[in-house]
């Protein structure tokens, strides 16, 4: 057995990719792999957590519709956020009992993963204790929320490199309204996402003491 780390390398569709994750979880939880990573964007999408206020949600869905931005209600925790263009999206599906982990631990170790990207672009992001996540100037550069069953994860994080961060108007982020949301490109000028995303899944390595072969979804 072993860890794969598969990165799509289009925007793709929420539902899509959500297909994908749990074709994904079957194969862990069969114990054909160890852990599988997804690395992607997502086209314009907005999701729900299952504490999602509907008040942290600013416009009609007709509005969304209108611009092209796709609602979803999701089963992972935490609020509504945004997904789009821009923002590398990681999907680790691994059984963090593997690692010596409770689930707290493990969502603390997701956020290890972006301070550990960041600081080798020479920028100092650190967690809040009361909003899970990573933060750098007092503003939100990385959303966490997960979900477990039988000890696997799903969902992961939304680390924003170039995102356009005028979607995060559309809605109250996280539940979150005295702090704002940032992106790589406010502290490092014209960031590679090619490059950071290799940056991120190097950094799922070190921090998990684990090797991600590249395959395709195709190969596995």
């Amino acid at each position: 057995m072993a860890y794969k780390v598969i990165q799509i390398k289009e925007p793709i569709g929420y539902q899509e990719a959500l297909d994908i994750q749990m074709r994904c979880f079957d194969m862990v939880d069969q114990r054909q792999y160890d852990g599988i990573l997804l690395i992607l964007e997502h086209k314009p999408v907005l999701t729900m957590g299952i504490r999602t206020d509907p008040n942290n949600l600013l416009v009609s869905k007709e509005y969304l519709e209108t611009h092209g931005v796709e609602l979803y209600r999701s089963d992972r925790g935490g609020d509504i956020t945004f997904h789009g263009p821009g923002q590398i999206v990681a999907y680790p599906i691994l059984r963090f009992r593997d690692f010596g982990l409770r689930l707290s631990d493990y969502m603390h170790q997701l956020e290890a993963v972006i301070i550990d990207t960041l600081a080798t672009y020479n920028i100092t992001g650190y967690r809040k204790d009361a909003f899970p996540g990573v933060w750098v100037d007092d503003t939100k550069i990385c959303a966490i929320g997960v979900h477990a069953k039988r000890f696997i994860t799903y969902h992961g994080l939304a680390f924003n490199v170039t995102t356009n961060k005028s979607y995060f108007d559309l809605i109250n982020p996280c539940g979150i309204t005295d702090y704002t949301i940032s992106s790589m490109s406010d502290f490092y000028s014209n960031p590679n996402m090619n490059a950071v995303k290799q940056q991120v899944i190097d950094s799922f390595s070190s921090i998990f003491d684990v090797t991600f072969e590249p395959t395709t979804f195709d190969q596995l």
